[in-house]
């Protein structure tokens, strides 16, 4: 029986079979992994941080989130059974606006802290079996897996504990000026270089 073994190497991955060395470019893996079930070589790492989207969106957050929602991706995925999909980052007026006006339940523009890059969407994809936990899943299901519960620890709030909204994929900086306020220091120009409204962290 041939011995296999994978090492990660730079931008590849290499694939050790008997005497044959194959190389495979890190995204034609992962698309292999997405199409095989079962396919598991980058079940040990962070997959929130290998999937370009993901990290592009969490890279598009305000400077003063990025890193604690970092940890709290590298905590999800070392810690429980479940891979991190990100939904939904930081928002353009523009867009919250289109999201408004499809559902009067999202907050119009200006008033929700994904237009300042401090809230993420995310969706929960269990490892083994493939289960996804999304918006449609119950506030049980997702306290369960003890996530929110880590996130509140983490200094990072949970759509879940809203009271007449069910939003338990949104997770977003506690202690923050309110949305008016960010909406006030965003008109007065109160931006840095990129855009970002300027807060402390």
């Amino acid at each position: 029986m041939e011995k296999k073994a994978k090492i990660a190497i730079g931008v590849g991955v290499v694939l050790l079979v008997g005497a044959t060395v194959v190389i495979f470019r890190k995204d034609i893996a992962a698309a292999l992994k997405r199409t095989f079930k079962g396919y598991t070589w980058f079940e040990d790492g962070l997959a929130w941080y290998r999937d370009s989207k993901n990290r592009a969106k969490v890279e598009a957050l305000h400077p003063a989130y990025q890193d604690n929602i970092k940890e709290f991706f590298s905590w999800i995925e070392k810690n429980t059974p479940y891979n991190v999909i990100v939904t939904s980052g930081y928002r353009t007026f523009e867009h919250q606006a289109e999201l408004y006006k499809e559902n009067s339940k999202n907050a119009p523009a200006g008033k929700s802290n994904h237009n300042y890059g401090f809230a993420v969407d995310i969706n929960l994809r269990h490892k083994k079996t493939g289960e996804r936990l999304k918006k449609a899943s119950s506030k049980s299901k997702w306290l369960a897996t003890g996530i929110p519960q880590q996130a509140k620890k983490m200094g990072i709030d949970w759509g879940g504990d809203f009271n007449s909204y069910h939003d338990p994929i949104h997770f977003y900086k506690a202690n923050m000026p309110s949305t008016t306020q960010m909406y006030a220091l965003h008109q007065a120009g109160k931006v840095d270089n990129k855009g970002y409204v300027k807060i402390a962290a």
